[in-house]
């Protein structure tokens, strides 16, 4: 479980992006947007591989907008709750919605939205990790 979950949520996007590195640099500068998790900053029980690389991804963030500067921003997205396990009850997914500050789940478009903002709005954004979560990874019903 724990080489599974570190090679899809963390090697995976590790060498994507120092791939796309070369490319982006060869190009004249770009940007790259990782993904990691809100759970990154507050863990929760039971999903420690994944935790763990999720942390790995705000890491490589990190280090890479520093690497890569001036030429390449590097910034990540984690999402919160946006959409409930597959098979999850009324019940589950009205607990997921209690814990969002915001009332809801997010949707894919909140995503994808950000996602866009990074790429094509400000020029000026770098080793950030952006929590789009509705504000569950400030709440205190953790």
């Amino acid at each position: 479980m724990y080489d599974l979950s570190l090679d899809t949520n963390l090697k995976g996007p590790t060498f994507c992006a120092l791939e796309a590195a070369k490319l982006i640099r060869a190009s004249g500068g770009g940007k790259i947007v990782n993904f990691a998790d809100w759970a990154g900053f507050r863990p929760y029980k039971n999903y420690l591989p994944y935790l763990l690389a999720k942390g790995g991804i705000i890491t490589l963030t990190h280090a890479l907008a520093l690497e890569l500067a001036p030429e390449i921003a590097v910034n990540a997205v984690a999402p919160g709750p946006v959409l409930a396990p597959p098979g999850s009850t009324e019940e589950f997914k009205q607990m997921m919605i209690r814990q969002v500050p915001l009332g809801r789940l997010g949707s894919p478009e909140d995503i994808t939205a950000t996602v866009a903002f990074l790429l094509e709005g400000s020029d000026y954004i770098t080793g950030q990790i952006i929590c789009v979560d509705g504000g569950r990874s400030i709440a205190n019903n953790a």
